[in-house]
C-alpha cells in the first residue's frame, strides 16, 4: 500500500482503489463526445470482452441453479418420510467437504489487463 499526503492529510491509497480511479477517469475521458480511441485499443479491449463472456457460459445459470434446489427440496419434503425430515437438515448443516474435480478459472482474470498491450505516447495528457 502506498501513503501519500495532500494538504497535510495523509491518505493511504490500496491498488484496488489506484485501478478504480484510473478506470473511472478513463472511462470520463472515453465518454466525451470528442475523444477518439486507437483501432489497436479497441481490438484488444473487444477481445478481452469477448474472452470474458466466453469464460463466464461455462459457468452455471445461477437462476436454473437455485431453480433446480427449489425442485430437489420440494420433492424430499413432499415425498421423503417426515421422521426424517430432521436427518435432513441436519446432513445440510454438517461442515462442507471440498468438491472433487473444480475447475479453477480465476487465472483467466489476471489477463483481462497487461499494461504492455497499450501504447499510451499517442495519448496527451
Amino acid at each position: 500500500m502506498a501513503s501519500t499526503s495532500s494538504l497535510g492529510v495523509a491518505t493511504t491509497l490500496t491498488p484496488m482503489a489506484f485501478f478504480e480511479i484510473v478506470m473511472l477517469k478513463a472511462f470520463e475521458a472515453l465518454v466525451d463526445p470528442d475523444a477518439t480511441v486507437d483501432v489497436g485499443a479497441g481490438m484488444i479491449a473487444a477481445g478481452r470482452l469477448q474472452s470474458l463472456l466466453d469464460s463466464r457460459t461455462e459457468q452455471p445459470d445461477l437462476a436454473e441453479l437455485r431453480r433446480k434446489v427449489t425442485q430437489i427440496a420440494e420433492a424430499v419434503r413432499t415425498t421423503g418420510p417426515r421422521e426424517m425430515w430432521a436427518d435432513i437438515v441436519a446432513k445440510l448443516e454438517e461442515p462442507e467437504r471440498p468438491l472433487l474435480h473444480v475447475d479453477d478459472v480465476s487465472d483467466d482474470l489476471a489477463e483481462a489487463y497487461e499494461p504492455d498491450d497499450f501504447d499510451d505516447s499517442s495519448y496527451d495528457y
